[in-house]
């Protein structure tokens, strides 16, 4: 049986937060590895770069909601 490593807390920047909302992202399968099991957190500056750019490529309501919800957790 193999031990199990506690693994904590992790801080994400900009771009490896918003490769998850890209279905299909190899960024984010990338950082897969990495990222499950951890709780996430994302500087104040990538979560207003997120909104930024969400609202430039006018995201529809349903997207930005996932944002909202992603980013504020």
């Amino acid at each position: 049986m193999t031990a199990q490593v506690s693994r904590g807390p992790i801080v994400i920047d900009t771009d490896v937060f918003g490769a998850d909302l890209i279905p299909g992202s190899r960024l984010a399968q990338l950082y897969e590895p990495v990222i499950v099991g951890r709780p996430v957190a994302i500087p104040f500056r990538a979560a207003a770069e997120l909104r930024y750019g969400a609202l430039l490529r006018t995201w529809g309501p349903a997207r930005m909601l996932k944002l909202e919800i992603l980013a504020s957790t």
